[in-house]
């Protein structure tokens, strides 16, 4: 009763033990899976280079074999060979000059390859042979060349009538009586006349066995490996490495494999591969002992390096449990002691602390409830006076603000104010609510965004008032001519934030800066006066205290603006030109509002390009069927005004890429799809375009700028600068990184060109 009592004490101290354990067996399953694994990676990594080998293998000699087969079919065809080959009888001193060409076109041919140690020539008519130092007749050749024991004149005469090639393995004696093993290519040599019938001499030409013995050698990475060239007569025509052992032709049937054989008691993981030129096999072998030691090498490793980790893991189990026990087990004695709980058998060590925590909690949490509430309804009433202007300024206002947790940093004010426009979509249709409780919902949703938002660079306080939320921004110390932006650019994430999670729409007012808390009532003013300008851009907008001010303005319409527009249109881009015309439109008219005029200028100017720069015969038929000025003059507001010019910049670009999708300007479309692959290359210029489609530096350009209306050197900024652009929103990467990703030759080209085509340096940029 009492160890289960203990253990009912020390239960969490055996729960970390145990969960270390656990974490411990983790490496020590994983180790032996990793053996499993490596055994089974080494075995196939040692296969697969045996198998690269074979085929560099296969790749040299079969290539030399084919050199060989080539050097026949010349000494075939050669005149003089034809000639002689219509000789009967003997060679008579007429013949002697033709003779002595055809041995030194021998000689130059042996010479000629180093992998040919001999070449001679069968006369069947004149029963002669001529190498490339001699004449001289059949038995006489015989005897001086391969009278020995392995082959007799029979054989070799029947070696030398054969009616196609033959590849085989010949044994030839040397000046001094030695035997020596050769292998020999055959080939018949026909009339060109007469291709058919029986051949009426034969070219031989003895291969250097001790060249392939020497490439053999060289492709043999393990020493205790053996690689050999085997014919299907079950001889080994060339070796290198381990003693040959015994290998049936017939275990090679197929193109390529590798197995497990045993020869002679000894097992051996086989390779081999086929020769594509004749039926050798080329063949690697090695002890199967060789793969197990480099295993069992990797076996032991894995047993010491468990054997370590479960004696020394153990310790520094044991070692941390009881670490950080102990501050449980003083917290629990000193809750235990205070008389808050009584740790009995009904509680564990968590157990125990929580109830302990939660019963404090508890009555916290109904102390603070009531403060709170009380607090919440003194600092609305207090911030709502302050906003209409009724707050007695003699008294200290300040004190009595920092009493209901309101601080104030600064003497520089504005005031936010946000009219709800929509939240129809707020709840879906299951969800059953009363109207009071929504529109309190879709309040607290937009205080606590709108709030969390300021407050990461100033301070906000949000208050309702006359069915709208107030918002009181008190600036930090900074640059003051940003402020009223940096609001601006806070509320279009907040809206952008709502509407996408909540369905919420809002319009929001801003107020100009006002100096001093007697000044939140003018802001508050501002605010309402400028709120009621709302539908001049309608809803769900925001609108600034100063656009009110002054709403008149020119648009801005450069001429690269209007360049890179219809080269989108050109190509029949229309997420690009429908992404530009935004950027002119918030650049144009969403910071400050315009007039319906000026609005109509910029997009009656879009039309212009349009008909000045794409195909006469579509844009006439589009002005007939679309009918774009009279639609956009019958617009009442700039948001429909937009919407009709985007509709117009769709028809167009759709046009344009069934025109391109047709072929016609494939080449620039090449162009283009080389240019995104190579911008990183510093080198990339027209010359290089040029010479990748085969056309000469000028003539390219102009192809090109007649297909898309831009420069080519143009087009390659363009690619380099948008990934740049890319880059730079990143911010992980420096100036002079970004300019060496891009394909510009330093940092000083990058900025330079950067500013040229984008108005502003990309360390400006980077900080937007």
């Amino acid at each position: 009763m009492a160890f289960k009592y203990y253990r009912q004490k020390k239960k969490l101290f055996y729960n970390w033990l145990l969960s270390y354990m656990l974490i411990l067996s983790v490496p020590v399953i994983t180790s032996g899976i990793v053996y499993l694994e490596s055994a089974g990676i080494v075995k196939g990594e040692i296969n697969r280079a045996n198998e690269s080998m074979l085929d560099q293998v296969k790749y040299q000699v079969d290539g030399r074999l084919n050199d060989i087969e080539q050097i026949g079919n010349q000494i075939a065809f050669n005149k003089g060979v034809q000639a002689a080959l219509l000789v009967k009888g003997t060679f008579e001193r007429n013949h002697q000059m033709n003779i002595y060409n055809i041995l030194r076109d021998l000689e130059v041919k042996k010479s000629a390859n180093g992998f040919i140690d001999d070449v001679y020539i069968f006369f069947k008519n004149t029963e002669t042979v001529l190498d490339n130092q001699a004449q001289m007749d059949v038995k006489t050749f015989y005897r001086y060349f391969y009278d020995n024991k392995y082959m007799d004149y029979e054989s070799w005469l029947e070696f030398l009538n054969q009616n196609s090639n033959v590849l085989a393995l010949l044994y030839r004696t040397r000046e001094n009586k030695t035997v020596e093993k050769i292998i020999a290519f055959a080939k018949p040599i026909r009339f060109l006349s007469k291709p058919l019938g029986i051949p009426p001499g034969t070219v031989v030409q003895i291969i250097d066995v001790s060249k392939y013995e020497e490439i053999l050698e060289n492709m043999k990475w393990e020493a205790e490996s053996g690689i050999f060239i085997i014919n299907d007569e079950d001889r080994v025509l060339v070796s290198t490495g381990i003693e040959i052992p015994s290998l049936q032709y017939d275990l090679l049937q197929k193109e390529r494999d590798v197995f497990e054989d045993t020869i002679q008691g000894k097992n051996y993981t086989i390779s081999y591969v086929s020769s594509t030129f004749t039926d050798w096999k080329y063949v690697t072998m090695m002890p199967s002992r060789v793969f197990w030691e480099k295993v069992e090498y990797i076996r032991k490793l894995t047993l010491y390096g468990v054997a370590v980790c479960i004696i020394l893991g153990g310790f520094i189990a044991y070692f941390f449990s009881r670490m950080n026990y102990n501050p449980i087990n003083k917290i629990i004695g000193i809750l235990d002691k205070k008389g808050m709980l009584s740790f009995g058998d009904q509680y564990d060590e968590y157990g125990f602390i929580l109830q302990a925590i939660n019963s404090s909690m508890d009555e916290k949490e109904k102390i603070t409830q009531r403060l709170e509430q009380q607090n919440n309804v003194l600092r609305t009433n207090s911030l709502v006076r302050i906003l209409r202007g009724s707050i007695d300024y003699a008294m200290p206002v300040e004190e009595v603000l920092m009493s209901y947790n309101v601080r104030f940093n600064s003497d520089y004010f504005a005031v936010l104010l946000l009219y709800i426009d929509d939240f129809s979509d707020f709840f879906k249709q299951d969800v059953i609510m009363d109207m009071e409780s929504t529109v309190k919902l879709v309040k607290f949703t937009i205080r606590n965004v709108v709030e969390e938002l300021l407050n990461r660079s100033h301070i906000g306080y949000i208050v309702e008032i006359d069915d709208m939320l107030a918002c009181i921004v008190n600036f930090k110390e900074g640059n003051q001519g940003k402020r009223i932006q940096e609001i601006v650019e806070i509320t279009k994430e907040a809206q952008s934030f709502i509407r996408q999670n909540f369905k919420i729409y809002f319009t929001a007012s801003i107020s100009d800066i006002n100096k001093g808390i007697e000044g939140v009532s003018s802001a508050y003013r501002q605010a309402v006066g400028t709120m009621e300008c709302k539908m001049m851009l309608e809803n769900r907008t925001i609108i600034r205290y100063e656009d009110v001010q002054s709403p008149e303005k020119m648009y801005n319409y450069p001429a690269d603006i209007e360049e890179k527009l219809i080269n989108y249109i050109k190509t029949g881009d229309f997420a690009r030109a429908s992404g530009l015309l935004e950027e002119c439109f918030i650049n144009d008219f969403t910071d400050k509002p315009s007039s319906i005029e000026v609005l109509k200028g910029l997009m009656f100017g879009i039309i212009v390009s349009i008909q000045k720069n794409v195909d006469k015969s579509f844009v006439s038929t589009l002005m007939e069927e679309q009918q774009p000025y009279k639609r956009l003059q019958s617009c009442k507001t700039i948001i429909k005004m937009k919407e009709e010019t985007i509709h117009l910049l769709e028809v167009v670009c759709r046009y344009c890429k069934e025109y391109n999708d047709n072929g016609q300007n494939q080449l620039s479309k090449d162009i283009i799809d080389f240019i995104e692959k190579k911008y990183q290359d510093v080198n990339l210029s027209i010359s290089m375009i040029g010479k990748q489609f085969n056309m000469t530096p000028p003539y390219i350009s102009k192809l090109y700028k007649d297909q898309t209306g831009s420069r080519l050197l143009d087009s390659i900024n363009s690619v380099r600068l948008e990934n740049a652009k890319r880059l730079l929103s990143q911010g992980r990467l420096s100036i002079r990184e970004i300019a060496g990703k891009t394909g510009f030759t330093n940092s000083s080209v990058f900025i330079r060109t950067f500013k040229k085509y984008e108005g502003i340096t990309p360390g400006r940029y980077k900080e937007i």
